[in-house]
């Protein structure tokens, strides 16, 4: 495969399985099928007040992402891109679990 290409398909791949281990965290349903992700997913995430989840996970623990709640629900966007690690990726499914 294109260098590129391997690199895109494991940005994909590493939000299929955050969107995964944070829907088993939660419980909440994912919003979409796993065919319609791409670089980016939008998650179900339990939150009370998006603005201070955003906030929290900035200030506290270095993670920038969207937060919102839109129609009661509450989520995040996440979007991992090449400068990404897997020790990333660990280090934001640790994080989330210390909100629930």
């Amino acid at each position: 495969l294109h260098k590129e290409y391997r690199r895109q398909l494991q940005m994909c791949i590493r939000d299929r399985y955050i969107r995964d281990e944070v829907t088993a965290m939660t419980g909440l349903p994912k919003i979409c099928p796993d065919d319609w992700l791409g670089q980016m997913a939008t998650i179900l995430f339990p939150s009370d007040n998006a603005v201070a989840f955003k906030e929290t996970l900035y200030h506290d623990h270095g993670i920038e992402m969207p937060t919102m709640a839109p129609d009661g629900q509450s989520g995040f966007r996440v979007s991992i891109n090449g400068y990404n690690t897997d020790a990333d990726v660990d280090y934001l499914l640790k994080t989330l679990k210390t909100f629930l």
